[in-house]
């Protein structure tokens, strides 16, 4: 592979060749991941627990002439992610990016009085951060932190409907005024997934409208991508069980 200053802006950003997983892609944010990668020409594996949404994301994807493969996954269970994991190289070859967009709590409350389970489920997804020093230089590590995206799993959280956006745009003071869109996300995970981000690793892409965080910073979707110098060998059996504790 050529070095990036060698390459033009459409080639850096060019997915053709790469293959990935996209976790929680039934809807929202993960479906607009998975939807953008096949766009730039990726082959993508959509996961998540429920079978007809993620049939259905896959289904629009091989419509549009793009490859796309669903499997029904709980990204909290080794097993079933071990078998996501080989799902994917046996259907298109060696593994080359993970977006690990399944995450998040359920419960909001203080730490000191989170549940035992709830601590050790929210921990198995949302483990990212420590991956990229581990990993360097073969695999790259980087994780988007979104903003107010009004999908329907943030409204249930934040206890509003639909028709009550504009007072969400209100409360939330951002300054780019507008809400976000999950193809702001998936333009974001599309860079640090592309060569374009080659000599990009260990951060945190905040992608929120210009506006400060309402609560501590969640690495929720986060992009594990092959360096030019990576082999599938290396690659490929990484995701299973490293990945996705």
């Amino acid at each position: 592979m050529s070095e990036p200053s060698s390459r033009t802006a459409p080639q850096l950003f060019d997915m053709t060749g790469h293959m990935a997983v996209v976790t929680g892609a039934g809807r929202g944010i993960g479906e607009g991941i998975a939807v953008a990668f096949t766009e730039a020409g990726a082959s993508v594996v959509v996961a998540a627990r429920r079978t007809d949404e993620i049939e259905a994301v896959a289904e629009r994807i091989r419509a549009a002439g793009g490859a796309a493969l669903a499997v029904t996954t709980d990204a909290t269970d080794d097993e079933a992610v071990e078998a996501l994991a080989q799902a994917a190289v046996d259907t298109f070859g060696p593994l080359t990016d993970w977006v690990k967009n399944a995450g998040g709590s359920a419960m909001r409350m203080p730490l000191k009085d989170l549940p035992r389970e709830e601590w050790d489920r929210t921990i198995a997804l949302n483990l990212t951060w420590t991956l990229s020093a581990e990993f360097a230089p073969k695999i790259r590590v980087n994780a988007v932190a979104p903003g107010a995206i009004p999908t329907e799993v943030i409204l249930k959280a934040i206890g509003r409907e639909e028709s009550e956006l504009d007072q969400v745009l209100e409360e939330w003071n951002i300054p780019l005024g507008r809400l976000g869109t999950p193809q702001d996300i998936s333009a974001a995970c599309l860079y640090l997934a592309s060569d374009a981000a080659s000599w990009v690793s260990g951060e945190i892409l905040r992608v929120g409208g210009g506006a400060k965080p309402r609560e501590p910073i969640r690495l929720r979707y986060s992009s594990l991508a092959k360096t030019a110098s990576a082999t599938s060998e290396r690659v490929a059996p990484l995701p299973a069980r490293a990945l996705l504790q």
